[in-house]
């Protein structure tokens, strides 16, 4: 199954330095320079912020651009067809987490083929809410990963002979008495 994504920490926020009071300065001018500073100081964090958050995203929109181009070579290597295949059942939406889970997937082109193959379950599985979906593509990865498995090996037979069967050990083959012998049978065959 695949790994579960762990959303990256944001900073702590400081703080936020209170805004100048006027009472705390001795001129008007004086206060205004104060409340002007802190103005430029609260628009150079939030400018900061901004660019920390847009730089973290185009990070993460590249790693993701990444991910589905590696995913999508992997697919084409095996299954060279698949974009024809996938064009002609047309356009579904697809929740992101279904995508990802597909993707990140061990036997990710296999399911995709699968899919692909059988367009009805395709569309049943992406009108399923996404845990649904997602807990239906884990189903199909067990069926994967268990016939990736090898078979168990068969085992021979033993060469050794056959145990002795307690409960008087005669048979009534070979004349000996046995438990399961009437009275007369096994008084007949112990004088025997």
């Amino acid at each position: 199954p695949p790994e579960p994504r762990v959303a990256p920490q944001q900073p702590a926020k400081e703080a936020e330095p209170e805004a100048p009071k006027r009472d705390d300065f001795g001129s008007y001018e004086e206060y205004l320079e104060a409340r002007a500073v802190h103005v430029a100081e609260k628009a150079a964090v939030a400018a900061q912020e901004k660019a920390a958050k847009a730089s973290q995203e185009r990070t993460q929109r590249e790693q993701e651009v990444k991910r589905t181009n590696e995913f999508k070579a992997k697919v084409s290597a095996k299954y060279p067809d698949i974009e024809e295949r996938v064009a002609a059942i047309g356009d579904l939406p697809i929740h992101k987490g279904v995508q990802d889970a597909i993707a990140e997937s061990e036997f990710g082109p296999e399911i995709l083929n699968d899919l692909v193959s059988r367009p009805e379950e395709f569309e049943r599985l992406f009108k399923l809410s996404a845990p649904s979906a997602i807990t239906a593509l884990g189903r199909m990865e067990a069926r994967y990963e268990a016939a990736k498995k090898p078979p168990e090996p068969i085992k021979k037979p033993s060469a050794a002979p056959e145990p002795i069967k307690p409960g008087g050990g005669g048979s009534p083959e070979d004349g000996t008495p046995s438990d399961k012998d009437s009275i007369d049978d096994w008084m007949r065959k112990s004088h025997a």
